[in-house]
């Protein structure tokens, strides 16, 4: 059928009848549609996102093109135009428009360019009377090439990459040091900064270094950092937040290739994500000397995140190596996790201390409690840990070797791990194909574990409160000192010099 003559149509929906009429005239909008003939267009029309393979269209009135394919054959007329035609720089036009006193305008197309930051010009690309903002000289697309160090420069605070460029250092000095220091634990006041905002949005930033600068990537995604070093020395930078943080609902940040060097900040964290997913941490090197925090730390502290929200979720750490103070410090840990389905795989962590653990407590601050303590799904496997560290979280542990320190399983599934000692806590576990080059513990919150086939070459100690451990053909060379009630052991091979290889004060139970 068609529609023909020359009354007036109203409708809420024109893609409906577009097959029964020529002419397209008022104020439309026409969005994600094939146009599967010619028309005459002769009022106010907007096409968005639509394909157009019919020639000898014609223009009568305003017509507007945005991110449109026309394809009518390079020899064809797409459309006479005896109108206005406004084409923006997405639409791809096969064929010819022929102006009959019409006038056909094309949005211009930029070619990005690269811009010589110096500590003399930072001020004409950075507005530092509007936060630190990229001005109006720099355009989405555009190289900022930062040579020489950024030192000194008078109100000078921030740094705030709002549009999505690419920052490099061509001569390889590059170096931004806005000589932060941070103003209270709680990450209310981070000091000056270097920052990468949601408009900044597909950055990259390759080959710079920041010194004793807050490094901030706010609810922002697609952002890469490559072969950057961030240091802090003696500097109270990263107070309650990390000296270099993705965080506020941030995904898809990439940080990769890197150097990050932490000495005596006061205490606070080396790379953090505090509400951040699809992230990834690949190939870099953490170092903290001194008093310093976590290296690497999956955080819901000091961020506000959303009751009944996935936080910290499907994020990668591959491939890292960490180094941890000389001594032992109850702030300072090497991975630290909160959130779910993380991956930690490759790593190597030299440390005195916690390895690879979970977040103390449930988070803080505004929005944040109980609720939001939800750690799960997370796997660590095939890394190794030196000096004297182990692992104490993880739901999904194996192929994992610590040279000195204990495999500690809270609700997990453990295999094919070396360690030093193994420690059974809370929860349900399962302990598989591990050696053990040490003793055997567990504390009273274990609801049920079994442990199978595992070579344990030192004593196992349970105690009075501890139940239902199931022990099967496990290859054991020391004492068993069995405690508490319901604990079985199945075809298991002892090796031990004392009088007695199993005792136990509640046989009758066991």
């Amino acid at each position: 059928g068609k529609i023909t003559g020359t009354g007036i149509i109203i409708t809420n929906n024109i893609t409906k009848i577009l097959p029964y009429i020529d002419c397209i005239g008022g104020n439309y909008t026409i969005t994600d549609t094939t146009l599967e003939k010619a028309y005459n267009f002769n009022g106010n029309v907007t096409l968005n996102n639509c394909t157009i393979t019919y020639p000898d269209n014609s223009n009568h009135g305003t017509l507007y093109l945005n991110n449109c394919t026309v394809n009518v054959g390079e020899d064809n007329v797409f459309l006479d135009n005896l109108g206005t035609v406004y084409v923006d720089k997405n639409t791809k036009i096969t064929g010819q428009i022929i102006d009959i006193g019409g006038q056909t305008n094309y949005e211009p197309t930029y070619e990005p360019k690269t811009i010589v930051v110096t500590n003399r010009t930072v001020k004409f690309y950075f507005d530092l009377d509007n936060d630190g903002k990229l001005t109006a000289l720099v355009n989405p697309g555009d190289t900022l090439d930062f040579q020489g160090t950024i030192f000194g420069v008078p109100n000078l605070k921030k740094l705030c990459v709002n549009k999505p460029v690419n920052i490099i250092s061509s001569t390889q000095d590059a170096v931004i040091d806005l000589n932060c220091t941070n103003g209270d634990l709680s990450g209310a006041n981070p000091g000056n900064m270097f920052a990468i905002v949601k408009e900044g949005a597909y950055t990259n930033v390759t080959g710079v270094t920041f010194h004793n600068t807050q490094l901030w990537l706010y609810n922002t995604n697609h952002v890469i950092l490559d072969n950057i070093s961030a240091i802090v020395e003696d500097h109270t930078v990263g107070s309650g937040v990390g000296q270099t943080s993705i965080r506020a609902n941030s995904s898809y940040v990439t940080v990769k290739n890197s150097y990050f060097y932490t000495r005596n900040n006061g205490g606070s964290s080396t790379l953090v994500i505090a509400w951040g997913d699809y992230c990834t941490l690949v190939n870099n090197t953490c170092v903290g000397e001194g008093n310093v925090g976590n290296l690497i730390y999956l955080t819901t502290y000091n961020v506000e995140v959303p009751r009944n929200i996935t936080y910290n979720s499907h994020n990668l750490i591959l491939n890292n190596t960490l180094h941890g103070p000389v001594q032992k410090a109850d702030i300072c840990w090497g991975i630290v996790l909160s959130g779910t389905d993380n991956l930690v795989e490759g790593n190597i962590i030299d440390f005195n201390g916690a390895g690879v653990n979970v977040q103390w407590g449930s988070g803080s601050g505004d929005g944040e409690g109980e609720g939001l303590f939800n750690i799960s799904g997370n796997t660590i496997r095939n890394n190794i840990l030196i000096r004297s560290c182990g692992i104490s979280g993880g739901d999904i542990i194996y192929n994992n070797y610590i040279e000195n320190g204990t495999l500690r399983v809270s609700n997990s599934v453990a295999y094919n791990n070396t360690a030093t000692g193994l420690e059974i806590a809370d929860g349900d576990s399962e302990v598989r194909d591990n050696i053990i080059n040490g003793d055997v513990t567990a504390t009273a919150k274990v609801k049920s574990a079994l442990i199978v086939n595992n070579t344990i070459n030192g004593n196992i100690e349970i105690g009075s409160r501890v139940y239902n451990i199931t022990f099967i053909e496990n290859n054991i060379t020391g004492t068993v000192t069995l405690d508490g009630l319901n604990h079985t052991f199945i075809n298991n091979r002892i090796i031990s010099e004392d009088e007695y290889t199993i005792q136990s004060r509640r046989g009758k139970d066991n």
